[in-house]
């Protein structure tokens, strides 16, 4: 596989100048908590008279941190990144608009070379200067100072198999946490250069969680991985039929039929079903809709949720009817919600009405059905979650989901002056009202395992037990 060198050269420069526009940061403030203000859907319990006095407090802190007319955008994403930590709802995101495909064209971008003395310097330093690889063994950095008005230390790809990034370009940007020795706050990019904000930890070998000390006796060492099947399905043993879902996007939802319509004979007659859902992130309820009648044993009850009617938030709506991958049966329903919200707005109506779902009929295979999830579990995949636990057949195991469903149905919003756009949720679960709120807690396993298992053997080793009990 082909890596990218960085060639080591004695000069550090800028790639466009417009790196050093300075950014009105409280400009940029002030325009997402309007907008946040005003139309997310969660805003009205989140800051209630119990808990505006600090919500106050918390706008003054920000305010004073956004003070400083920063050199790019990106610096004043971070604080507004950490002013939604009040709302504690990962429904609440920024992202870059720019197209993963063409950022190592078209991005404006400080680029950092290298000299020799330096990695001389690199490779033997044990403070946080030295130089990593991350854990999927796909990128190797150089961590060194370089201070602006927000840092103290750039992590520079130095190796690299991803075409989004480049020798030299800046993934990394830190400072020390001045609350706490060895510990560090700041910014990680992902590959279309959107800002995440991170906090690590200086161990002896690691940075965080993220970056591994690197060595030249790890030179032969490296594996890179490459990507898996989002949706495949095998045979793990003569009666267990193993089906990885790892995403409900709308893009997957005629694979994800496929596959349950391709293997509808083995699953009339197989004992057992294994649903790996780790790392599932959510996507649309539609996907999941055809492996409800192989689970299905009694009828489920699924509490609704109520769409927030702002001027907004109709603008957001309507992006959908223009997107390819939802159906028009979708569209239509779509294009009522906007109808009904154009009529309510300043209110709450109905999105998904209380239900019960039921069949005809239940089907005798397969006999046991094991979700695996985890944390990395949110959103519509808790949605399906929470409905296939209503089923007998269903047994959960792994660990607890990512706790993000409450509030729900994102919709995004152009932050003006800027390569940004701030998501937002626009609908409210009604499973608030009735004290059955998830967020921040997530769904419980019924079956505990330990990150050190082998999650896919520990579910056939207890299938294999049930079977015998």
């Amino acid at each position: 596989m082909k890596i990218k060198l960085l060639i080591f050269g004695i000069m550090t420069f800028i790639s466009n100048s417009s790196i050093g526009k300075e950014c009105d940061c409280r400009k940029i403030f002030l325009t997402v908590k309007s907008h946040i203000e005003t139309n997310y859907a969660g805003f009205q319990d989140k800051v209630n008279k119990e808990t505006y006095k600090v919500y106050d407090a918390w706008n003054d802190l920000i305010w004073k941190k956004t003070g400083h007319n920063f050199e790019k955008a990106a610096y004043c994403i971070y604080f507004i990144l950490e002013w939604m930590t009040f709302f504690k709802d990962r429904h609440l995101q920024i992202r870059s608009t720019l197209n993963p495909s063409d950022t190592t064209e078209s991005v404006a971008e400080e680029i950092i070379f290298l000299t020799a003395d330096e990695l001389g310097y690199l490779k033997t330093s044990r403070k946080v200067e030295g130089i990593y690889i991350d854990k999927e063994n796909t990128t190797k950095i150089a961590v060194i100072k370089r201070p602006n008005s927000f840092r103290t230390h750039v992590g520079l790809v130095l190796e690299t198999t991803s075409t989004k990034w480049k020798p030299g370009q800046i993934i990394l940007e830190i400072r020390p946490d001045p609350l706490s020795l060895n510990k560090f706050e700041g910014i990680r990019y992902a590959n279309n250069r959107t800002p995440r904000k991170v906090a690590y930890s200086l161990g002896i070998k690691t940075l965080g969680e993220d970056w591994m000390r690197y060595n030249d006796s790890q030179k032969g060492q490296r594996v890179f991985l490459s990507p898996q099947n989002v949706i495949q399905s095998k045979m793990l043993d003569d009666d267990i039929l193993y089906v990885k879902i790892g995403s409900f996007n709308q893009i997957y939802a005629s694979e994800i039929a496929s596959v349950f319509n391709e293997q509808n004979t083995l699953l009339n007659s197989v004992s057992n079903l294994i649903i790996d859902l780790r790392g599932n992130s959510g996507g649309a309820d539609f996907s999941y809709e055809p492996i409800l009648p192989y689970i299905y044993t009694q009828p489920m009850t699924v509490v609704g949720a109520d769409i927030y009617a702002t001027e907004a938030n109709i603008r957001g709506w309507k992006e959908l009817l223009d997107m390819r991958d939802i159906p028009d049966d979708e569209k239509a329903d779509i294009a009522a919600y906007v109808k009904g919200m154009t009529e309510n707005i300043g209110g709450f109506l109905p999105l998904i009405e209380d239900e019960v779902i039921s069949f005809a009929s239940k089907k005798l295979f397969p006999k046991k059905v094991i979700l695996l999830i985890d944390e990395g579990c949110a959103s519509t995949s808790e949605q399906f979650i929470l409905t296939a636990k209503e089923s007998k057949k269903v047994i959960l195991m792994g660990n607890h989901t990512s706790g993000v469903l409450d509030y729900a149905n994102m919709r995004a919003h152009n932050i003006d002056g800027t390569d940004y756009r701030l998501f937002y949720a626009t609908s409210r679960s009604r499973r608030i009202d009735l004290s059955q709120g998830i967020d921040n807690k997530g769904i419980v396993p019924d079956v505990l395992l330990s990150k050190e298992e082998e999650w896919v053997r520990q579910s056939i080793l207890y299938l294999k037990e049930m079977r015998i009990d």
